[in-house]
């Protein structure tokens, strides 16, 4: 049993180092879950304080070697505020495009730098608006096959509020994931 153990560590971390023979040109999706933070300006007159929430992103994008144009749909998840009224909570959800830049670390690890707009929709509360925002993000790619990779990584986007009584909302999500390259 040992010996399998070690066998099949042996082998994934060989898969790891191996420098990935896919080209870095192509079609990928991805698909990444993980945790968002808000921090949240309630408005003019109340403070409040963030909240935490599951996140989850599907998308993909093609690469052009070093650059890639992508498309996204983020749900930045729910979470409670603590403003002195009781039940308050925040939610963005987004789709959006990004230019995304790529550069290989090593053979089998790549480093990702994401720029974009998006359409962000914020509820809070009894409120619901959308908002173009900006959108910016930080990855890593760790190759395990040649069209398999996976990915840590950090996105952050906010939401202007709609009115005088809802103020703005930053939302960063560290996720991690799956990448297909087809």
């Amino acid at each position: 049993m040992r010996a399998l153990l070690r066998s099949l560590c042996a082998a994934a971390l060989s898969a790891t180092l191996l420098p990935a023979l896919a080209a870095d040109v192509g079609p990928y999706a991805e698909v990444t879950l993980g945790r968002t933070h808000y921090d949240v300006d309630c408005s003019l007159y109340f403070s409040c304080n963030g909240g935490r929430a599951g996140a989850g992103r599907i998308g993909g994008g093609y690469q052009f070697e070093v650059f890639a144009l992508e498309g996204w749909l983020t749900e930045w998840g729910r979470a409670p505020l603590n403003d002195g009224f009781g039940g308050d909570h925040v939610r963005l959800r987004s789709w959006g495009v990004s230019g995304a830049w790529h550069w290989r670390i090593s053979p089998a690890v790549q480093g990702v730098g994401r720029v974009g707009a998006a359409r962000v929709r914020q509820t809070r509360s009894t409120e619901n608006f959308s908002n173009t925002e900006a959108t910016l993000g930080l990855a890593l790619l760790v190759d395990v096959t040649p069209a398999v990779a996976v990915q840590l990584a950090w996105d952050a986007t906010s939401s202007t509020g709609g009115s005088s009584h809802v103020g703005t909302a930053l939302a960063q999500a560290v996720t991690g994931g799956v990448r297909l390259r087809f």
